[in-house]
Parts: structure tokens; C-alpha cells; sequence
């Protein structure tokens, strides 16, 4: 997966198709992204409470990729 530039402001994080996964909880879930994030932009840390600020109930999904991007 092409990376931008650690100096950009993009707010988006893609997880692949195949790694994607239902949690029981919210919390769980929200866990999973955090780490996935992170993976992504390994510079940065994620809190829960930001990831509020996503999209999570409608991502874009492509064929390999799904996309959470802020609201």
C-alpha cells in the first residue's frame, strides 16, 4: 500500500479486505482500529476517543482495501 508523506495531514487509514474482522464490542473494535492505525502511520499514536471522529459505521470498501476517513 503507497504511504503519503509522514508531513501530510491525510486523515484516512486503510485495513486489507482479508484482515478485517467483527468485535463483540465497540471497545474491541475500536481497539482493532487504533492498531491498525498505528501500523499505518507508525509516527503516530491513536486514541479511542478520536476514532470517534471516523467514519466507522460507513468506510469506503474497495476490492482490497477498506478506508475509514474522518466525518
Amino acid at each position: 500500500v503507497g504511504r503519503p508523506s509522514f508531513q501530510t495531514k491525510a486523515n484516512a487509514f486503510p485495513i486489507s479486505v482479508s484482515e478485517y474482522e467483527m468485535f463483540d464490542t465497540k471497545d474491541k473494535y475500536l481497539g482493532f482500529l487504533q492498531k491498525c492505525y498505528e501500523r499505518y502511520y507508525p509516527k503516530e499514536k491513536m486514541s479511542k476517543k478520536i476514532l470517534l471522529s471516523y467514519e466507522l459505521d460507513n468506510p469506503f470498501v474497495g476490492r482490497e482495501y477498506i478506508w475509514f476517513y474522518k466525518k
